[in-house]
């Protein structure tokens, strides 16, 4: 198994003033194999009801609910490529929005886990188990501070400065088990955050049948071999 890679740039805006719906132009690259987009989403008073790309529906989850923020994160398996219209709907509310696109993820169960929290003080750090070697996990967190550093291992992907601020962050897992990501910030309150893990791709068609499968076609033709010799020669 390799680790889940991101593929290509992201995508991040802050929408205000509130809206209902909104729709970005986004671009797929072409032949991705293994493919998943996602969308972080924090909305300022609602959270994102549906969302579809290029008409297809995506699975929304809401991990995390908190007094000041509504993080929550959508995505899709094989997105089509191309540039179509992400398209978001919500009761009305501001909100911050990230696009993403990964390889080599799990297209069957692509986030097996996902997690959501909110801190008072600095640093805010959320704890995940993952069940699976090499995941690849992402920690989006939304507060009021302009400067975030995101923890050690933790490779930052944007820092967005407008409206309320964000960032999004990504580490490989290694081993399943027990993990911890984090981000420190100037001021304190008003930090909520989700972690989720993408599961890799598995090739799941061990030697061992493939093996097994030969043996039974081998033993297949030499027993049909030997019963026609038999046939031939009168034997029984």
């Amino acid at each position: 198994m390799s680790v889940p890679a991101l593929n290509g740039s992201v995508y991040t805006e802050y929408v205000d003033p509130a809206v209902t719906q909104k729709t970005i132009s986004f671009t797929v690259g072409a032949d991705l194999v293994n493919s998943i987009l996602v969308v972080t989403f924090a909305g300022l008073s609602n959270d994102l009801s549906s969302a579809t790309f290029n008409g297809k529906s995506l699975t929304v989850v809401h991990p995390s609910e908190d007094s000041w923020f509504y993080e929550q994160f959508a995505y899709i398996v094989a997105p089509d490529a191309g540039t179509h219209d992400l398209v978001l709907n919500l009761p009305s509310s501001r909100f911050n929005v990230s696009i993403q696109v990964y390889t080599g993820v799990n297209q069957t169960t692509p986030i097996p886990q996902s997690v959501g929290g909110y801190s008072g003080t600095s640093p805010m750090t959320l704890n995940i188990t993952t069940t699976v070697d090499d995941s690849l996990l992402f920690l989006f967190e939304q507060g009021g501070d302009p400067t975030h550093t995101v923890g050690t291992g933790q490779t930052q992907l944007w820092n967005y400065t407008g409206g309320y601020c964000t960032t999004g962050s990504y580490k490989a897992a290694g081993t399943a088990g027990a993990k911890s990501m984090y981000v420190t910030h100037i001021e304190d309150g008003n930090v909520g955050g989700i972690v989720f893990a993408l599961a890799p791709f598995v090739i799941t068609t061990s030697i061992k049948s493939v093996a097994g499968v030969a043996y039974a076609s081998i033993a297949k033709i030499v027993g049909v071999a030997i019963a026609s010799v038999k046939s031939v020669c009168g034997l029984s």
